[in-house]
C-alpha cells in the first residue's frame, strides 16, 4: 500500500522523491521495492503517459521532435 501523509495529499513530492532518489547503500528489500514500485507506476497512471507515435517529426529532418513537458512521460523506443 502507498503511505498517504498530508505532504502527499496536499501535492508535496518532496519527501517521496527524496527516498526513491536516495538510500543508503545496502540491499534494498522486496517490500521497498514493491512499494516504491506501485507509487511510480500510479504517478506514471496519474500524469498520463505519451507515445512517439502522438507527435510529429520537424521538417526536413523526420528524426528530429520537439516536446516540451515532463520527460518521464515519454514513452520512446529506437526508430528503425
Amino acid at each position: 500500500m502507498i503511505p498517504r501523509s498530508r505532504e502527499m495529499r496536499s501535492g508535496n513530492k518532496t519527501c517521496p522523491r527524496g527516498l526513491i532518489n536516495i538510500w543508503m547503500s545496502k540491499k534494498l528489500s522486496r517490500e521497498f521495492l514493491n512499494i516504491q514500485d506501485e507509487y511510480l507506476t500510479e504517478e506514471s497512471r496519474r500524469k498520463g503517459i505519451t507515445d512517439l507515435s502522438q507527435l510529429r517529426p520537424l521538417a526536413p529532418d523526420n528524426r528530429l521532435y520537439l516536446w516540451q513537458g515532463d520527460m518521464t512521460t515519454l514513452r520512446v523506443d529506437e526508430l528503425a
